[in-house]
């Protein structure tokens, strides 16, 4: 696929989610919304897979460029108890992946953890 193929692509998948996205919040059966916006169920129904396939694609090549392995040492350190800790979380999400560690956690093992998800 070309790079324009692909930007094209992109768009049509963006345009889509759109409507789709616009529909769901209407509230209305597809039936009744497509009616109403001059689209054919079969065609709503049609891209509605198409953008989740595209979707599901996104995620897995972005998963793969995550962790290639599939597989990273995570290190389990004691609880801390300080009530500063508990409060204070530092939350980090990428690609699907979501990872909380109090403030207490020691910044190495973290910087460690981090690196080996590169």
């Amino acid at each position: 696929m070309t790079e324009g193929q692909r930007a094209a692509k992109q768009y049509r998948m963006s345009e889509w989610s759109k409507v789709i996205k616009t529909r769901a919040e209407s509230g209305q059966p597809v039936k009744q919304w497509c009616e109403e916006n001059g689209v054919s169920p079969r065609v709503y129904y049609y891209r509605l897979r198409q953008v989740r396939e595209y979707a599901a694609s996104l995620i897995r090549s972005e998963q793969q460029s995550i962790s290639p392995s599939g597989f990273t040492e995570v290190k389990l350190l004691e609880a801390h108890t300080s009530p500063a800790a508990k409060d204070a979380q530092l939350h980090i999400e990428l690609g699907g992946l979501r990872i909380t560690a109090d403030s207490g956690y020691p910044a190495a093992e973290l910087a460690a953890l981090l690196r080996g998800l590169q």
